[in-house]
């Protein structure tokens, strides 16, 4: 699936944009039966960044993918992991 590795990038870009540490920073695609979902790792510090306030950040960036999906024909996800 070469579009889930230029959507990857392309969030990648996004991302670094908002984080202090964007070389910390790490987008995985993950294949799922009906959807492709980006992990995002990032610093402890940049969690809060990728988030944002009361989810904003995140939420937005999800109707970024979902506008990305209709588009690409696909279903996209993000989730960040902590640890």
């Amino acid at each position: 699936m070469p579009e889930s590795r230029q959507v990857a990038a392309d969030l990648a870009q996004v991302l670094a944009l908002l984080v202090d540490q964007p070389e910390q920073l790490d987008v995985r695609s993950v294949p799922m039966r009906r959807a492709t979902v980006f992990e995002v790792e990032t610093a402890a510090e940049d969690v809060g960044q990728v988030i944002g306030r009361r989810g904003r950040t995140i939420r937005a960036l999800r109707t970024l993918l979902d506008c990305r999906g209709e588009v690409d024909r696909a279903q996209y996800g993000l989730e960040v992991l902590d640890e």
